[in-house]
């Protein structure tokens, strides 16, 4: 558990660029990618495991109920059997885990949440679970954690 909680010292906050509703459709620009805040589409992705792209605009509103998202490309085996697992345990509407493809990260993972970002060259458990247990349930909505 020591190195999970080593790596939170590698998490970069930013600032909130806004929590407004934009129609549905509309491209927003965010001063990061992945995006970690900002105004958004007013529906969001639902907890779980993601086989196609999600749109930035519901993933930040995902992130403004309290979820993780977590971008992935080619993990490793043992990462997409842990990363499923979470994201069926971690469901609820205001402290799950999305889990959705991002192109170019190769085994990289990045993990997002509500102004935090962690990126990991390969999916190594202990941090990936240690930014989980601190950031999920946390975001501005109604944090519930």
């Amino acid at each position: 558990m020591a190195a999970g909680q080593a790596a939170l010292s590698r998490v970069d906050t930013f600032p909130n660029d806004g929590q407004n509703h934009v129609p549905v459709g509309s491209p927003v620009r965010y001063r990061t990618d992945p995006p970690v805040a900002g105004d958004h589409w007013p529906i969001w992705a639902d907890p779980g495991r993601y086989n196609q792209a999600v749109p930035n605009e519901a993933l930040v509103h995902s992130l403004e109920h309290g979820h993780i998202v977590i971008s992935i490309d080619r993990p490793n085996a043992e990462g997409v059997r842990l990363l499923t697992l979470w994201a069926n345990m971690y469901r609820g509407m205001w402290d799950g885990l999305v889990v959705v493809p991002r192109a170019n990260l190769g085994g990289g993972v990045i993990l997002t949440a509500w102004q935090k970002i962690l990126r990991l060259n390969e999916f190594e458990p202990a941090p990936a679970a240690a930014f989980v247990d601190q950031f999920r349930g946390r975001g501005p909505e109604n944090p519930v954690r």
